[in-house]
Parts: C-alpha cells; sequence; structure tokens
C-alpha cells in the first residue's frame, strides 16, 4: 500500500520487509503525512513504530 494515511484505525496490516512478514498487528495511528504509523503487534512487541522511510511495505492483511 503506497499510502500509509488511506489506513483506519482499527484495520489490521502486515508489514514486510524484503519479501518477508516481519509484523502482523492492528493499526493504532497513522501520522496525516502517511509517513509514520503505530501498529498494535500480534508478536513479542506489544507496540511497535513503522516508517515509511525504512522502506517496508504494509499491505492490508
Amino acid at each position: 500500500m503506497e499510502n500509509w494515511a488511506e489506513l483506519a484505525v482499527g484495520e489490521v496490516v502486515e508489514v514486510v520487509r524484503h519479501a518477508q512478514v516481519v509484523s502482523r498487528g492492528t493499526v493504532e495511528e497513522v501520522s496525516l503525512s502517511g509517513n509514520v504509523m503505530w501498529i498494535l503487534s500480534d508478536g513479542p512487541h506489544d507496540r511497535q513504530l513503522c516508517l515509511k522511510s525504512d522502506g517496508v511495505i504494509v499491505r492490508r492483511g
């Protein structure tokens, strides 16, 4: 998904890096610019910060 600002709070997403899913969780907050997103993760880290500048891909899960 190119424009993270289109994501809604509560949506389930997967974060992909180098063709592997590195995290899955629920959108908690997205910046107005769509460059920063917080997700509540299903994994060992409860809350995760995702930066578009890190080169990750986000897809609806």
